[in-house]
């Protein structure tokens, strides 16, 4: 997709980008939206002036590894529990097929 925006200023449109890709949410599948961030929040990009150099020339400040977030470690603990769940209906089973052998419903 797509994400636009536009303000009186550089300095307007940059913070309402900065909310805007804030506010986004996509699950499942990978995205740059903190390699953007970073872009966004670089002062030189800031200032204004950049070009197709850009990246190249502050690649080690853009693409610092950030630890990943709590909130991204939920959203793929819930994809498998998905599948498992759609695993389950598909095969018709009782029992929801669950790491290391727990199951719904079964008493140890």
């Amino acid at each position: 997709s797509k994400v636009v925006v536009h303000g009186p200023n550089r300095k307007s449109a940059l913070r309402q980008m900065e909310r805007a890709l804030g506010d986004y949410r996509v699950v499942g599948v990978p995205t740059n939206i903190e390699f953007l961030l970073s872009c966004l929040r670089h002062p030189a990009f800031e200032q204004g002036g950049v070009d197709t150099s850009f990246i190249g020339k502050y690649e080690s400040e853009l693409l610092a590894n950030e630890p990943p977030k709590a909130e991204d470690a939920r959203a793929a603990a819930l994809g498998i529990l998905s599948r498992a769940v759609l695993a389950a209906r598909e095969a018709d089973e009782a029992t929801l097929p669950m790491p290391f052998g727990f199951r719904i419903g079964h008493s140890y």
